[in-house]
């Protein structure tokens, strides 16, 4: 029942086009703080620019999904902290603090899950086929442009375009959403 009601609604929240838009958030003022609103597919890079101490990752706000617990450290201008957003977000706060101040970077994100509308999808049809898969999945009708899959917590799996057939045997067994041209999604199952 549970499976069945998460993918009512991946479906339904899988109404809006997805963007992928990258954000770079260069920490170099310990004391920030600032809004930003994205869209389903957004990614946020953090890169720490402040010489006087690694920052640590400490708080998502109100739990967001699929992203790295607490405590992950960006050091100094060495590596990049990506967050993506995805279908599921809600608003959420991500505060990153020195390890050596009280001070911290205060970041609230605001996803906007109606930027885009669907495209008319009354004259296009697509099937994917066999379903379930274990190795690929063959898609039919219409003009391919891109293919895009997604897993049930609505992270971005696999990207291709101009591709009829499509290799999903890397894939973990489970089930998937397929979105085609940006607008027409086929639910699908990987199997062994």
């Amino acid at each position: 029942m549970k499976r069945r009601l998460l993918f009512i609604i991946l479906f339904l929240s899988s109404l809006s086009s997805y963007s992928q838009t990258t954000y770079t958030i260069e920490v170099t003022d310990p004391s920030y703080s600032d809004t930003i609103t994205v869209q389903v597919g957004d990614i946020l890079d953090f890169i720490n620019m402040d010489i006087s101490a690694p920052f640590y990752v400490l708080d998502y706000g109100n739990g967001v999904p699929g992203y790295t617990p607490a405590g992950s450290t960006i050091t100094t201008g060495s590596s990049i902290y990506t967050l993506t957003v995805n279908l599921f977000d809600t608003d959420f706060d991500v505060e990153i603090s020195s390890a050596s101040t009280s001070a911290g970077v205060m970041l609230h994100v605001i996803v906007d899950h109606t930027a885009s509308v669907v495209n008319d999808l009354s004259d296009v049809t697509f099937s994917a086929y066999p379903n379930p898969t274990t190795d690929f999945l063959n898609i039919s009708g219409g003009n391919i442009e891109s293919i895009k899959i997604f897993d049930v917590n609505g992270r971005l799996v696999l990207a291709e375009g101009l591709n009829s057939r499509v290799d999903v045997s890397t894939l973990d067994e489970g089930m998937y959403l397929l979105v085609i041209n940006n607008y027409q999604r086929i639910k699908f199952k990987k199997s062994k």
